[in-house]
């Protein structure tokens, strides 16, 4: 079992908000995968629109079948 996770944030919140809003869901998810845990962020704007932010993504891992770091993810390709 592993847990995913995401969260979008604008402007107004402030970067130690967002980082203990991941925290706490990395910490939620932790029984699903206690052996390693990773995030991306993507900036995410509308040319036009009103809304623009950092969108991220988490994930905890729960390694069984490949333990090598080579499976450490998120993975890019």
């Amino acid at each position: 079992m592993c847990g995913i996770f995401g969260n979008f944030s604008d402007q107004s919140i402030p970067q130690a908000g967002v980082n203990h809003r991941l925290r706490m869901a990395q910490l939620a998810l932790h029984h699903r995968g206690p052996n390693d845990f990773g995030a991306e962020s993507f900036e995410v704007g509308r040319i036009t629109g009103s809304y623009s932010g950092t969108l991220w993504l988490g994930h905890t891992r729960l390694s069984i079948i490949d333990l090598s770091e080579d499976a450490r993810q998120p993975m890019h390709s």
